[in-house]
């Protein structure tokens, strides 16, 4: 009898992790948060429909962020094994980090996160509405687009055939994504305010050329002649430093992992 081998290729990954002894940590992110919205009532203008969005966060002038990044480390690290990053020659580190606080109503209307490698979601505080399946759910969308302009009729929803996935958040969910996905979060139904953390993850290369600015020589500008003949650089104190680092994602402690984070 003949036999057929499936290739099940081209997967989407999410990950989606429940945070132990997250309470703590949560009452100092929110604290922090709405410090932040009080301080600019504003915000910015992203993917938010009526919901507030922060400016982007500098995470070494806030402790609370500080403990949740060190305390996720061990999530980044198995989205890196998983992903197979090379971590011999290149580091991760959080590209930008930002909170949303979507009120009654308030939702997130489809984007992607481009020129970001992952992304992701932690939440806060979920209203207990919500995590009871009343509004404010977050969608992923099938990154195959070709795949959404005509599609077989089927009997039920499986893995080979699902076009969107639906994730209901709870309080102390961590989820992490491609940046290339689609996503939109569905409006609050709840009088109590859903707030998230978001951020992404890029990669940056261990072996970058830098010009050590100690090392170049200074010319004045006064003494340049329009005669490129008279415009001399002395090579001999021109330096360029392409040594390359060690790397410290796969070698190295978490501490120092976590210190190149940022």
């Amino acid at each position: 009898m003949q036999k057929t081998e499936r290739l099940d290729k081209f997967s989407t990954p999410i990950w989606i992790t429940r945070l132990e002894d997250h309470k703590e940590l949560n009452k100092e992110l929110l604290a922090y948060v709405y410090a932040l919205r009080k301080k600019d009532p504003i915000g910015r203008q992203r993917s938010n429909m009526l919901g507030w969005h922060s400016q982007n966060i500098i995470i070494k002038e806030s402790k609370p962020h500080m403990k949740f990044f060190k305390k996720i480390l061990p999530v980044i690290q198995t989205v890196m094994e998983d992903m197979d990053w090379d971590s011999e020659n290149y580091g991760v580190k959080i590209k930008d980090t930002w909170a949303i606080i979507n009120q009654q109503g308030a939702c997130n209307q489809s984007h992607i996160h481009g020129n970001n490698l992952i992304s992701a979601a932690y939440y806060v505080n979920v209203p207990k509405k919500n995590e009871e399946g009343y509004g404010g759910r977050i969608v992923f969308l099938d990154p195959r687009e070709s795949n959404l302009f005509y599609k077989p009729y089927t009997r039920n929803i499986n893995h080979l055939n699902e076009q969107q996935v639906t994730v209901q958040p709870k309080t102390g969910v961590l989820a992490m994504f491609p940046s290339y996905v689609y996503h939109w979060v569905e409006p609050n139904l709840s009088k109590e305010d859903r707030v998230i953390l978001s951020f992404n993850l890029d990669q940056y290369s261990f072996s970058s050329a830098m010009i050590d600015p100690k090392k170049v020589s200074i010319i004045d500008p006064k003494k340049i002649s329009i005669n490129p003949q008279k415009i001399l650089i002395d090579p001999k104190r021109l330096t360029v430093n392409t040594k390359k680092k060690q790397s410290k994602v796969s070698s190295q402690t978490r501490k120092h992992i976590y210190r190149d984070l940022f």
